[in-house]
């Protein structure tokens, strides 16, 4: 058997997550599909979060979640539209990481 016939046989069998790649800037990296899961799942609970104190603002109640009182999540009705708040998420230095424009009026499922 040829000497890259045999490497490529050996590339096919390794796992993808064990794969690695070197990005533009030369540093190698690792691909982890696990990762965009996690990811994924992480942007669905944070948005979820933001959903969560939109529907608060609108209705005047206090937050459920402690992480309101710290300041993680802040939000503004819209100045025109009535029915699109905006959420701002925040990490702990205070610097923006997220925003969300929520329709709190129903049009929008909750």
């Amino acid at each position: 058997m040829s000497r890259i016939r045999l490497l490529s046989l050996l590339v096919l069998l390794l796992p993808l997550s064990a794969c690695s790649f070197e990005n533009e800037t030369g540093i190698d990296q690792d691909i982890d599909l696990m990762q965009t899961d996690r990811y994924a799942a992480d942007l669905a609970k944070r948005e979820a979060a933001a959903r969560e104190v939109a529907f608060q603002s609108r209705n005047g109640t206090l937050p459920l979640m402690p992480l309101l009182y710290w300041g993680k999540y802040t939000y503004y009705p819209s100045a025109g539209i009535g029915c699109i708040v905006t959420v701002t998420e925040k990490d702990l230095n205070r610097e923006e990481i997220g925003t969300y424009d929520i329709d709190v009026c129903g049009n929008d499922e909750h």
